[in-house]
């Protein structure tokens, strides 16, 4: 079955770090889609997800040159209302980029699948950790059997999050060090300024 795309891009005037963590993120398969943010306001990127057939725009945000912030935003609404709905903020400590890690590439054309590693008795903030992962990489629940897939392995002790190539069990992507996760809720209207503007 082909994946809904998700679109992916940053604030405005990404430090080079940031960029590197957008390619990152997006090289671990082929549905989650970069976006230069260039002059692009907030809606011109909305109009570029939709254009992508994504129901879905995630922003990256920096502090010092450091990316520190991903928001979600679910655009479902917006073609009928205009209306955007920001759903998760993942607030990170820091992030270790893929050639940092001395991570290999992935041939996303091999990649059928990413999923979620269940957290045994997962608390709210993590519930909501994997609500925003999910939405962020459109994930699946059990990944095709026989093919690979990539899993994400939260670790709430240490506020880590990984990626491993399955089923060779070979670490990729970024690593990321969260420090919270907030669910706003909140419905933007048309022409409202945005945070990461």
């Amino acid at each position: 079955m082909k994946k809904q795309k998700v679109v992916v891009s940053t604030s405005r005037e990404p430090s080079p770090k940031t960029r590197s963590f957008l390619k990152d993120l997006t090289s671990l398969v082929p549905w989650v889609v970069r976006v230069n943010r260039g002059k692009l306001t907030f809606y011109e990127l909305i109009e570029e997800a939709l254009i992508e057939g994504s129901n879905t725009l995630a922003l990256i945000g920096e502090m010092r040159g450091n990316p520190s912030i991903l928001r979600l935003y679910d655009l479902t609404e917006f073609t009928n209302s205009s209306k955007v709905l920001h759903t998760y903020t993942i607030m990170m400590k820091g992030v270790t980029l893929s050639r940092e890690a001395g991570h290999k590439g992935v041939n996303l054309g091999e990649v059928a699948d990413i999923v979620i590693e269940p957290i045994v008795k997962a608390d709210e903030e993590e519930k909501s950790l994997i609500l925003a992962l999910h939405q962020l990489f459109n994930s699946g629940i059990v990944p095709v059997e026989g093919k690979k897939h990539i899993r994400i392995i939260i670790n709430p002790t240490f506020k880590l999050i990984k990626f491993k190539l399955m089923p060779i069990n070979y670490e990729v992507g970024p690593i990321i060090r969260y420090s919270k996760v907030n669910m706003p809720k909140r419905i933007m209207e048309l022409g409202e300024e945005v945070e990461s503007e």
